[in-house]
């Protein structure tokens, strides 16, 4: 009868969708396309259109699929278990795509809590976080030849500029690859692109990992934009957190009354900076969600590469505790021997089924050989951060020019390690923020500090090693026609990226001329015609007629001049 009754098709007339295979997979930790079972699915069983849920709450006494459609009561569509892996699975009939929906999770202790969908594809409009049923299969790419063509970034060999910039400051993905087309940038990182709470995190406080962010639209709106992107010839690199999730009552924090995704012992699960949870990778169950997440970016929405996020949080078991505060691993020492093995495992898979995809750190412990391979018993990564070149570099810049002569250290030290890791070289938001802060940190008058800043990213892409920047999006016109000048001398430079691993491909010319705040230096490969002569001054005034020695007195050109 209206408003008292509804009357359903039976659900547990129709049989479970996952595999036993797959649920092996699952519990081993190698079941990489868990997303395509896992969450909200929408599809036909028996000939019968509905959504079928499956979520992991192995210590939940009872889970149900709660939402309007029941009147969020979970005494109905109450979901069947599975008793190897503690899923929970469900074919609801007649669920449609876009219905609001959470789980109701019945503890063993009898507490009743709501959580949102792990695996969930689209997040309710913060600050609600309920799940949302989605199609993602509608979407048409038009980027096989670019699939095809990222393969050669596996080699280190290729040039590599990251633009870095949030998705939800373009209106659209064409405002966007317009933009990246204008200034030469080889890729595009996203802060976070999966769904948050708290807009003060910047995304990097992950509520739903499988969820576009509602503030830029809807999946396939990202889609479109990753598409556009690549036919723009333009690589997409997003932000992930496999360190650490955020507290909120809808969330994975002792998701069926246990802790299930982070660590066990309560008193090592909290990051002791910012009181998130720290994932368990001892866990296989675990593990799985975090390398099927990664699966899941890479081959539904064909992004070309993962900057992991706060990967000391992961690597240290100490890392931001004091004596007492922390336990060391078997061995006596203050490795995450689980997080260790997660890496290798992630960058590993992350390699043999998306060829070309790039795997960034952002690790300032000094993790021996980060960038080596797994084959070599290291982790694995592409690149890493160079944290060390950017404070010192910004240290540099801050200095009167007069006093720069006795840090003149801070502009090449760097080069004495440059080559015992795959760098990238970073001036982004985390380091000067807008074109106002960056500003803000440099010496000078407002004349100064603009021929400061062309400095500062000319120099950056002289330097060996790759390069990410982040200027606003509405920079001067000037700024704008200059880093694009600067991205084409250096895609066109085959002696600006080809030996960065190499110590052959940079040459000191003038070193110690401190007190002139002059640096000069070759660009080298193996041929000798695409020797690239560097002269760089960061002093207050230019110099007339300076005398620099060149190792060949013809054929020379000037590609680019800062002034």
């Amino acid at each position: 009868m209206e408003n008292c009754e509804k009357q359903w098709k039976d659900p547990y007339q129709y049989s479970g969708q996952i595999l036993p295979e797959e649920e092996k997979a699952f519990c081993a930790g190698v079941y990489y396309e868990a997303y395509k079972k896992l969450g909200a699915h929408l599809m036909t069983v028996d000939g019968v259109e509905g959504t079928y849920f499956a979520v992991w709450a192995p210590n939940a006494e009872r889970v149900s699929v709660v939402g309007d459609f029941n009147n969020w009561d979970g005494r109905f569509l109450m979901m069947h278990r599975m008793p190897m892996s503690g899923i929970f699975e469900l074919f609801v009939p007649d669920m449609k795509e876009g219905t609001l929906y959470k789980y109701e999770i019945k503890e063993k202790s009898g507490k009743v809590s709501l959580k949102a969908d792990p695996y969930g594809f689209r997040a309710e409009k913060p600050k609600g976080c309920a799940s949302v049923v989605a199609d993602l299969s509608g979407f048409s790419w038009d980027d096989g030849e670019w699939l095809k063509e990222r393969r050669k970034y596996d080699d280190r060999k290729q040039p590599v500029s990251i633009y870095e910039t949030d998705i939800t400051k373009w209106k659209s993905g064409e405002e966007l690859a317009e933009f990246m087309k204008e200034t030469g940038y080889t890729h595009v990182e996203f802060k976070p692109v999966m769904e948050y709470l708290e807009e003060s995190t910047e995304g990097y406080s992950t509520s739903s990992y499988y969820a576009p962010t509602s503030r830029f639209g809807t999946p396939e709106k990202f889609q479109k934009t990753v598409n556009l992107l690549h036919q723009a010839g333009v690589g997409v690199i997003l932000d992930w957190t496999p360190a650490q999730f955020p507290r909120f009552e809808g969330g994975l924090e002792k998701f069926d009354g246990t802790p299930l995704y982070e660590v066990p012992d309560e008193n090592c699960a909290v990051h002791p900076m910012w009181g998130t949870m720290l994932y368990n990778y001892g866990s296989p169950m675990v593990r799985d969600f975090l390398i099927a997440n990664a699966c899941f970016w890479a081959e539904v929405y064909h992004v070309d590469g993962f900057r992991m996020d706060d990967v000391d949080a992961m690597l240290y078991l100490d890392y931001g505790r004091n004596m007492g505060e922390w336990q060391p691993n078997l061995y006596g020492t203050n490795e995450n021997l689980y997080a260790v093995e997660f890496l290798k495992h992630l960058n590993s898979i992350m390699k043999k089924r998306n060829p070309g995809v790039i795997l960034i750190a952002q690790e300032d412990g000094l993790w021996p050989e980060l960038t080596d391979s797994v084959e070599n018993d290291h982790l694995g990564f592409d690149y890493k951060w160079s944290g060390g070149w950017t404070r010192d570099f910004l240290e540099y810049l801050a200095s009167e020019p007069e006093s720069r002569k006795n840090s003149h250290d801070q502009l090449t030290l760097s080069t004495l390690y440059a080559y015992s890791e795959h760098y990238i070289l970073t001036l982004g938001s985390r380091d000067v923020g807008t074109l106002e802060d960056f500003r803000s940190k440099i010496w000078g008058n407002e004349k100064q500090k603009e021929a400061e800043i062309r400095a500062a990213y000319g120099y950056m892409t002289l330097h060996p090693g790759c390069k990410m920047s982040s200027p606003d999006k509405d920079m001067p016109k000037e700024l704008k026609e200059y880093i694009r000048d600067l991205n084409t001398l250096y895609k066109e430079q085959p002696s600006l990226w080809k030996k960065d691993d190499d110590y052959e491909g940079l040459e000191w010319i003038q070193l110690m001329k401190y007190e002139e705040n002059v640096l000069t230096f070759l660009r080298k490969t193996e041929n000798p015609e695409e020797t690239l002569l560097a002269v760089c001054n960061f002093s207050e005034a230019p110099y007339e007629n300076y005398q620099v020695g060149v190792p060949y007195a013809e054929n020379t050109k000037r590609f680019l001049t800062a002034i």
